[in-house]
């Protein structure tokens, strides 16, 4: 008599596909805890270019969707992009946090959506915006690296519907 494999099988395989988030979550977090750090910056600054880099895969690309067009860059044309914005002071402070997160992993490909706050400055007490970035992350040399960024400008938002659709997604935001 043959017999299939059993649920302990299944589970085995599966995991074996998708991968197990514990052993990375610490990294994951703080790859996204850096990600809004290094892109947020107060009056007379810049995002923190170096680090920014070196969260991101070299083969990167960040696509903002926006009512007028959608912009396809590398990082090289992101950073020209916001320094063009901070020379003509259509921005002089920026300050994204994460406040909810959910993410499903495949094997060494994750995909993080990152629900963020938008404020002028760390301790502004409303935000100027909330929406949702779309991260795609790889496992490369041995490290969790961004290997896109794409995020909507003008797309509508609530943090309540969107935690209500988080059932069976991954973690929340620290």
């Amino acid at each position: 008599m043959q017999t299939g494999p059993t649920l302990a099988t299944h589970t085995q395989d599966l995991e074996a596909i998708l991968g197990s988030a514990q052993p990375d979550q610490h990294q994951l977090d703080a790859l996204m805890r850096a990600f809004y750090e290094v892109i947020s910056f107060e009056e007379e600054s810049a995002p923190d270019w170096d680090t920014m880099a070196s969260l991101f895969s070299k083969h990167a690309r960040i696509t903002r969707v926006t009512p007028e067009a959608t912009d396809h860059m590398e990082l090289s044309d992101f950073k020209n992009m916001v320094e063009e914005l901070l020379e003509v002071g259509a921005v002089t402070s920026f300050f994204e946090r994460e406040i909810a997160r959910r993410t499903d992993r495949f094997g060494n490909v994750i995909h993080a959506a990152s629900a963020y706050e938008t404020r002028v400055s760390p301790t502004a007490v409303d935000f100027i915006e909330r929406g949702v970035n779309s991260l795609q992350l790889i496992r490369e040399d041995g490290s969790w690296k961004i290997v896109s960024l794409c995020w909507d400008s003008d797309a509508p938002f609530s943090l309540s519907a969107w935690q209500s659709t988080m059932q069976g997604g991954g973690n929340g935001a620290n």
